[in-house]
């Protein structure tokens, strides 16, 4: 985005909240950001209280919209990170928010980020855990209140013996009023429940007594993203995505374009389309791209139990390996785009990541290749997933003006598996 499209954004979204009364008491709070703004239109901490301030206003889609923004000018800011996970885990989404405090974690790990990391796995159910993340918010912070507070009824919850409770107690008389609720260093919380706003970087305690070895939560070694990690340098990527039930009428000058021009995608398929055509799919996989499970027969999965999913993912992985060789990548994409959350879970908890789309192209309707190109432009942002068919002749038709305009923009395509752990959590 350049400068001053940024400038425009966010000042016409201020100007929004300034046109209704309701929101005077923020007026103070959204003249300094707009000063800001003005002044440095990248300004990350502005655009970080802005999050907030929307946040607290029940604008919480927006608010992450707002952050991710930021993201693109101050990549190592744990706020941030930190901010969208809490988000994510108020809207409803806890393995999103998960990947975006492990994120956090990675650049710096701070007390309140632990903390958070805790309550979403006792929302999860997941007690061991969680009383790992407490734990290590006490190893930065041992007068945290409200970590000890989770630590020691976790413990009494999975059967810790008392003495060893007792053993880990803090005196808080002697501490400050109010640790725990908003201070120290913690200038930014959300009022509301355990959404919580700007964390400042915590330094570790000097209390021999709670230095305890840091725990991992699947993360083999606690250090800051690199760039190649994180995708500072060159992640203004997209993901082009191309779905495979019955036909495959457009799949050859698909896959002759997309050699073309050297991309590389993600198709996925059902287990009868890769029966029906073997060869193409050993032509999708022989010339580097990935495919992913579609379900057997593109059915409306939506009613269906775990049993009746794992049988359909299962099979399908198994139609893949006897055909290409190997399994597809773990993503799975609904026939029809048919879900809700708990078939959502069901298919989580199989191993795969669902996958949807922020572009769909339509080209299954065989519209004007003017028409597919116009809904990409449209709509065409950084880490957008497009959508289109190996059975579309106007979309395979379409695709260079596609590969072009996503050129022009300064993107680049690439298959879902090479995005990293922070940009998994954001896709649809």
């Amino acid at each position: 985005m350049k400068k001053n499209g940024v400038k425009f954004a966010f000042l016409f979204l201020l100007g929004i909240h300034f046109a209704f009364p309701c929101f005077g008491e923020f007026n103070r709070e959204l003249e300094a950001i707009k000063s800001a703004l003005l002044t440095n239109p990248r300004d990350s901490q502005a655009m970080n209280a802005y999050g907030i301030l929307q946040a607290k206003m029940g604008d919480v889609v927006g608010a992450i919209k707002t952050w991710r923004t930021a993201i693109d000018y101050d990549q190592g800011n744990v706020h941030l990170y930190n901010n969208i996970g809490s988000a994510l885990r108020r809207l409803g989404y806890p393995r999103e928010s998960l990947a975006w405090y492990k994120a956090t974690i990675k650049i710096q790990p701070t007390y309140w980020t632990w903390f958070n990391l805790g309550l979403l796995f006792e929302e999860l159910q997941q007690k061991s855990e969680a009383l790992n993340a407490h734990r290590e918010a006490l190893r930065l912070l041992p007068e945290f209140k409200q970590a000890w507070e989770h630590s020691v009824r976790l413990e009494r919850e999975i059967f810790v013996s008392k003495d060893e409770i007792q053993d880990r107690k803090v005196d808080y008389s002697q501490k400050l009023e109010g640790i725990g609720d908003s201070k120290p260093n913690d200038t930014e919380r959300f009022a509301s429940k355990p959404l919580v706003g700007e964390v400042h970087p915590i330094r570790e305690s000097s209390h021999e007594q709670h230095a305890k070895k840091p725990v991992s939560l699947g993360i083999e070694k606690v250090k800051k993203f690199d760039s190649a990690e994180i995708g500072i340098k060159g992640d203004d990527h997209v993901c082009i995505t191309f779905d495979g039930g019955a036909d495959s009428d457009g799949l050859p000058k698909i896959l002759s374009t997309l050699s073309k021009h050297n991309v590389y995608c993600t198709f996925f398929l059902t287990g009868k389309f890769v029966k029906s055509y073997p060869e193409l799919t050993r032509q999708i996989i022989a010339q580097g791209h990935e495919i992913a499970n579609h379900g057997l027969g593109h059915k409306n999965m939506s009613a269906w139990d775990k049993d009746q999913i794992s049988k359909e993912l299962r099979s399908t992985e198994d139609i893949f390996e006897s055909v290409t060789g190997k399994k597809g990548a773990r993503f799975f994409r609904f026939p029809f785009g048919a879900q809700n959350k708990r078939v959502e879970a069901l298919v989580a908890n199989l191993g795969y990541r669902p996958v949807y789309w922020t572009i769909d192209t339509l080209d299954w309707k065989e519209p004007s290749e003017e028409s597919i190109v116009s809904k990409v432009k449209t709509k065409l942002r950084r880490r957008a997933v497009i959508l289109m068919h190996c059975g579309s002749k106007t979309g395979s038709k379409a695709l260079p003006k596609v590969l072009a305009e996503i050129s022009r923009c300064g993107f680049k395509p690439v298959p879902l598996s090479s995005l990293n752990e922070a940009e998994m959590a954001s896709l649809p």
